[in-house]
């Protein structure tokens, strides 16, 4: 994938909620936290996701436009509740930039 889809791609998920990780060696790192856990918050899990974005949304785009290059791999992550307390982030895609 170009840097330019992968950085549509991950900002639009960031604005969703997700996480993203930056894979490397030897640990992945967390470079949008997301929202995890959202039972019981109905429609304002979207309010609290919104002024998450507006507050770091701008210092999280200018982090990606810095590690963004050819050969990096990066994964967007999504919460899977197991019960109302519990859940864990399960892979949806991962990509590596061209």
């Amino acid at each position: 994938m170009n840097s330019f889809d992968a950085r549509q791609r991950m900002v639009a998920c960031a604005k969703d909620g997700d996480r993203i990780v930056h894979v490397v060696e030897p640990k992945p790192k967390t470079i949008w936290g997301g929202l995890g856990n959202r039972s019981g918050l109905h429609s304002y899990a979207y309010t609290l996701i919104r002024e998450k974005w507006e507050k770091s949304g701008a210092r999280f785009e200018k982090k990606i436009d810095k590690i963004l290059k050819p050969g990096e791999k990066f994964q967007i992550q999504q919460f899977q509740n197991i019960n109302r307390d519990r859940g864990k982030w399960v892979p949806v895609r991962t990509f590596v930039i061209d």
